[in-house]
This record gives structure tokens, C-alpha cells and sequence, in this order.
């Protein structure tokens, strides 16, 4: 705007001088707030930025922020706070010019919980080579992460529970922890020592995966080396017998007569001819 100025003395005589006149007004441009909304709940710092689309280096910024929050620091756009407080609160932002303050821009602040503790492991304390193992723990919201021993092999996890194989003992006793894991972190973790079993002396396996490449492609039996007498016979479920030697070294890889089984459940007998000792039986499954 342009604001002329005339002079007059009573002679006639007159100067005129102009001024030019930049006038603002309040601001009406949209400011918001960049920042998490949902924070973790422990002590941290959290910083936000203010945003508008004025692109006015005149532009002035007030800051405002609820319970629970303390300022660090506040430096124009930017505003980093410290949470000293898990409750809900929020934080705002005005945008302003020196005509006054404008819109204005809120956002609500809530917190999330850190990861629960599991609070058990139930399972076997101790272990066979090839033995299938199934570990739970607490169903817990959050994910479930476990921490298997070095000489164990993954069978499948369902998060609460986890199935397992050793395939050697040479490093038992070793460790089982599970934890539980979100976007603000891990738990504290619950362990459980696995020791070799009493038992291994006659270990036979209860699965196995044919042609899977690995040590787990064949019926494992732990205990027979010094028994070549030994009989061994596999059936199906309708007593058929699929499988039979006398001795063995591992060798059945789930076929009868050159063709692969079926996957499923299948039942042996093992005999090894000791004084005193009946023969041990149960059943032994295929799988993919």
C-alpha cells in the first residue's frame, strides 16, 4: 500500500513525499506437527517439527506440551522434550507474525508399553542327538523370540511353542532363553539349561525327513553299534511290516521295496537281544 504525505506553508508552497507500506495480516496458512505420536514408555527424548506452507522467513513459532513432558530444548520449527511421564499428553504448535499468532496445530501422545517378560520355559531339561523337543512359554502379545543352542535344529515355531532337534551333543549343556520383542524393544530373557539324557544309551529317533539332504534324511537309532544281532522291524498301521534288518547303521530312508512311504506314522520294534531287556517300541513319523 502507498501513503502520500503533502505539505503546505501559506505562501502556497507544497512537498509531497510517499511511502510504501508492506502490510501483513494474521497468518491463515496450515501448520502441523511431524513427530511419533505413540511413544515407548521409558525415559527419551523426542523431537518435532513444525510444518506450514508459507515458505515466510517471518514466520515465528510458540510451542505449548502437556503433563509428563519437559522441555529441552525450543528452537523455532523444532521442539525436543524429554518424557518424564507415561500418561497420555500431547504437544502444539502455533505459527505467528507480527500481527499475532494463527492456526494452530495438536497432537495427541500416547505410550506403549516395553515387551513382557515371559515368565516360563516348559520343557524337557534333558535331550537325546535326533530327539524332537517341543519348548512353550507364556502366550504373550507381543512376538516371541527364541535363542536355540548352537547344536540344535529348528522343526517349527508357532511363537508360544517351538519344536527343536540336537543333532550332536558335544556342547551340552547348553542354553534355551526365550524373550518377547515390539517396536520399543526386548524383554529381559528366561533361560533354561538342557543337560544330556540319562537315557541316550538306546536313543531312537521319533521323526525323520527323507531325502532332505541333511543328517536328519534318515531313521536315526543311537545304540545298536555294539549289537549287529539286533532286529528291527517298522510296520504300518495296518501291521504290515515296511521295514526289517538285523543290525543297522541308519540306514532306512522311508522306503519299502525302492518307493518312497507315505508321510505319516509308522511303529517299530527293537530287539537287542539283551538278558533282562524287553524289546523297545513305539512309533516313528515321516515327514516332509
Amino acid at each position: 500500500a502507498e501513503v502520500k504525505v503533502v505539505a503546505v506553508n501559506g505562501c502556497g508552497l507544497s512537498d509531497t513525499a510517499r511511502y510504501m507500506l508492506e502490510v501483513e495480516t494474521t497468518p491463515i496458512f496450515e501448520v502441523g506437527i511431524e513427530g511419533e505420536q505413540i511413544l515407548c514408555a521409558y525415559r527419551q527424548e523426542v523431537v518435532f517439527l513444525a510444518v506450514d506452507t508459507s515458505n515466510n522467513p517471518s514466520i515465528y513459532y510458540e510451542w505449548s506440551y502437556g503433563p509428563g513432558l519437559v522441555e529441552e530444548s525450543l528452537n523455532g520449527k523444532e521442539a525436543v522434550l524429554n518424557v518424564v511421564d507415561f500418561t497420555p499428553t500431547f504437544v502444539a504448535v502455533s505459527a505467528g507474525n507480527n500481527c499475532g499468532l494463527g492456526t494452530e496445530a495438536r497432537l495427541d501422545l500416547s505410550f506403549k508399553d516395553l515387551p513382557q517378560k515371559p515368565s516360563f520355559i516348559d520343557g524337557p531339561e534333558e535331550a537325546c542327538p535326533h530327539q524332537t523337543l517341543q519348548y512353550t512359554t507364556n502366550n504373550l502379545t507381543d512376538k516371541i523370540v527364541w535363542e536355540r543352542p548352537h547344536s540344535t535344529r529348528l522343526i517349527d515355531n508357532q511363537g508360544s511353542t517351538m519344536w527343536m532337534k540336537f543333532y550332536t551333543m558335544d556342547a551340552i549343556p547348553d542354553t534355551l532363553s526365550v524373550a518377547s520383542q515390539n517396536s520399543c524393544g526386548t524383554s529381559e530373557t528366561v533361560k533354561l539349561l538342557i543337560y544330556k539324557g540319562s537315557d541316550c544309551d538306546l536313543w531312537i529317533a521319533d521323526s525323520f525327513t527323507p531325502g532332505s539332504g541333511d543328517e536328519f534324511e534318515g531313521w536315526w537309532i543311537k545304540g545298536l553299534d555294539g549289537y549287529p544281532n539286533a532286529e528291527i522291524k517298522v510296520f504300518n498301521r495296518w501291521g504290515e511290516i515296511v521295514y526289517q534288518s538285523t543290525g543297522y547303521q541308519n540306514q532306512w530312508d522311508g522306503t519299502f521295496n525302492g518307493k518312497a512311504l507315505p508321510i505319516g506314522t509308522y511303529y517299530y520294534v527293537v530287539d537287542r537281544h539283551i538278558e533282562g531287556e524287553d524289546p523297545a517300541s513305539g512309533s516313528v513319523t515321516i515327514v516332509k
